[in-house]
């Protein structure tokens, strides 16, 4: 169009959405499926400043989490924002606990791209693909008993947890530069 600096082709959202869940492989000229949903302009584009410690907003406001440069940067951000539930599940206070699982699943969406920056040997990438899918499950266990109630949380191993995602998370370290 005149003046848009969106990529805009006979795709839709869905065939993106099937991309991005790895359903539908790409063809090797394909853009991105973000910019085929008009979240990214293409790179002619002067990419926009980020306001630092905001989130940006997806062409349909959903997206209002930070998305980490590096590996290392999204480890440091699951650090603490795991040391965070820990603490509220240990307060009682559920449904902080609950954003903070939140906030890391929306953290680990970025995690295999993150991986796949640092161009690890074959070993690794399958080393940090197994560490990325250890923590999704640590913190679905906590997702489901959070919104099961406090008797489901009481349930919960939360230092078997806490062990697995550190074990995972050192894999994770162990890649990053």
């Amino acid at each position: 169009g005149d003046g848009d600096p969106f990529v805009h082709d006979e795709r839709t959202a869905a065939d993106a959405v099937a991309f991005l869940k790895g359903t539908s492989p790409p063809g090797p000229a394909d853009p991105p499926a973000l910019v085929w949903l008009g979240v990214l302009a293409p790179a002619k584009t002067p990419p926009a400043k980020e306001h630092a410690g905001e989130g940006h907003a997806d062409a349909a406001g959903h997206d209002d989490h930070e998305h980490p440069a590096t590996l290392a940067a999204g480890l440091a951000k699951l650090g603490s924002t795991w040391a965070a539930v820990k603490k509220a599940l240990a307060a009682g206070e559920h449904e902080k606990a609950d954003e903070g699982v939140h906030e890391v699943g929306h953290l680990l969406e970025d995690f295999e791209a993150l991986l796949a920056k640092e161009k690890p040997a074959a070993e690794a990438e399958a080393a940090g693909k197994k560490a990325i899918e250890e923590i999704f499950a640590c913190f679905d266990t906590l997702d489901t008993a959070v919104h099961e109630g406090a008797e489901a949380i009481k349930k919960v191993d939360v230092e078997a947890l806490g062990g697995r995602v550190g074990e995972a998370i050192k894999t994770l370290e162990g890649i990053a530069r």
